[in-house]
């Protein structure tokens, strides 16, 4: 499938875009025309030129600087080296094996005295008064 934004080879927009690739790849636009040798006005190489080169995708304008992008290096047959972001994707990542806590013997708790006076107490549930009584099995001593 052809490219029909493409400029044809030798004409102004191609001849423009050989001169910016021989400037370095970047380049002002005042000193492009300069540089290219193109015998137009300055609003003529604005449109012919830059907006073409634009649209084709083959350079960027940024303010008054014009930079060749890789699709305008492969249409001049420049080898093009590839993005250094390409590599090897990265892995997984680290998450530690599960291990559950460690239950560590505690020291006596310290409690004041009259804190366990609620046991004595029954707790009221509608009109039924039920005694404390304990998850876990103590030992009264």
């Amino acid at each position: 499938m052809a490219n029909f934004n493409l400029p044809r080879r030798g004409c102004n927009a191609a001849k423009a875009l050989a001169s910016l690739q021989g400037m370095g790849g970047v380049a002002i636009v005042s000193s492009l025309k300069r540089v290219s040798g193109l015998k137009c006005g300055t609003a003529s190489f604005q449109l012919d030129v830059i907006e073409r080169l634009q649209v084709a995708g083959l350079a960027v304008v940024d303010g008054d600087e014009i930079r060749i992008t890789r699709a305008g290096q492969q249409y001049l047959g420049v080898s093009v080296k590839p993005d250094a972001g390409e590599g090897i994707p990265a892995g997984p990542r680290y998450v530690a094996p599960f291990q559950p806590r460690v239950q560590r013997s505690k020291g006596p708790l310290v409690i004041r005295d009259g804190a366990l006076d609620f046991r004595a107490y029954p707790s009221r549930f509608g009109d039924c008064l039920v005694p404390y009584r304990s998850a876990v099995a103590t030992s009264s001593g």
